[in-house]
């Protein structure tokens, strides 16, 4: 095995501590439950979830590439 990936999966298997959430983040929780209370969405809600889906494909890709240099 090679010694980075010694390093990577030692990394993975440390106990994670809770990462704060960014702030478009806790904009899109809030935009939701403002939605769910009132049934009506603010012209915030769509910017927020797009900037969400868009952090949640950058994070996919990054570990999809984490996963494919663990297996070289």
């Amino acid at each position: 095995m090679r010694a980075c990936h010694r390093v990577a999966r030692s990394v993975l298997r440390r106990p994670r501590r809770p990462v704060p959430l960014p702030a478009a983040d806790l904009n899109l929780n809030q935009a939701v439950t403002k939605l769910n209370a009132t049934g009506q969405r603010s012209g915030d809600l769509l910017p927020y979830a797009v900037e969400s889906l868009r952090r949640a494909e950058r994070l996919d890709r990054a570990a999809e590439e984490v996963r494919k240099r663990l297996r070289q």
